[in-house]
């Protein structure tokens, strides 16, 4: 008879811990690529007054990732920013399926909750 394998607090902790480290210095990384990028097409392009401002014209999935293809700066920096902020929300994720596992019903319930209360919050965000 095969025991369910537990997961220990310590090794939940490391699994957490891993993941956050590896997502900031990932998304520093990312960042300062496009900060390098940035430097990079001023000083090509001879003067910081070539660069003109233009409004925001909202976000567009399949421009951006084309300006990723392309290392556009700002698309570049973008995705480090993004990064950066999706590293909490797997952190949550992978609490749920800790707690899922160790058949933690409470816990998993305050991780949805938290997960709902994130989604909710991005859909609002995006209709302002």
């Amino acid at each position: 008879m095969m025991e369910s394998k537990k997961i220990s607090g310590k090794s939940i902790e490391m699994l957490i811990s891993k993941t956050l480290s590896w997502g900031v210095w990932m998304s520093f990384w990312i960042s300062v690529v496009g900060v390098v990028l940035h430097f990079i097409n001023t000083v090509q392009s001879d003067s910081l007054k070539s660069m003109q401002y233009s409004e925001p014209s909202g976000f567009d999935m399949i421009r951006w990732v084309q300006g990723l293809i392309n290392l556009n700066a700002s698309d570049v920096a973008m995705l480090g920013v993004l990064l950066m902020l999706s590293t909490p929300l797997l952190r949550v994720v992978l609490l749920h399926f800790a707690y899922q596992k160790q058949k933690n019903k409470l816990y998993q319930i305050i991780t949805i909750a938290v997960l709902c209360i994130i989604l909710v919050s991005v859909l609002i965000g995006a209709k302002g």
